[in-house]
């Protein structure tokens, strides 16, 4: 192989691998009041919005909910929320998001996970009306 093809191919490989890079999820950080049922205050927005939940970590103060079927315009997604706290008076939210596709055989695929500005803005507005109403009386 002569130098100018393997360095033709070596930067060609360098650009596609440094193309396919994902820059890492950024969460939304949301001011919580440190209230003795704050979390039990998100875990009742998150499950208001995402029914099922697959993390529920009092100590570990996290909280997950499944892949929920969601219609966003005419397209079919699945959305996942993360909620952990930062500390008593912040919690970091990720909503994620996967969008159904129909590949060139035809056949339906989910994309990869990315992230979802739209459902991390509702989950946000879930949770500050969550703090301004008064206390629930939920339990799990």
């Amino acid at each position: 192989m002569n130098r100018a093809l393997a360095l033709t191919l070596g930067l060609s490989l360098g650009l596609l691998s440094g193309g396919c890079a994902v820059p890492p999820f950024e969460p939304l950080v949301v001011p919580v009041e440190p209230t003795p049922d704050a979390f039990v205050r998100v875990a009742t927005a998150l499950r208001a919005l995402y029914p099922r939940l697959v993390v529920y970590d009092v100590e570990g103060q996290k909280l997950q909910s499944t892949w929920t079927d969601v219609q966003i315009g005419r397209n079919t997604a699945r959305r996942r929320a993360s909620v952990y706290w930062l500390d008593a008076n912040r919690v970091a939210l990720v909503v994620e998001v996967v969008w159904l596709h129909t590949g060139l055989d035809g056949m339906p695929y989910w994309t990869r996970p990315a992230a979802d500005a739209d459902g991390e803005h509702e989950l946000s507005a879930a949770l500050s009306a969550a703090f301004a109403a008064a206390a629930p009386d939920v339990r799990f």
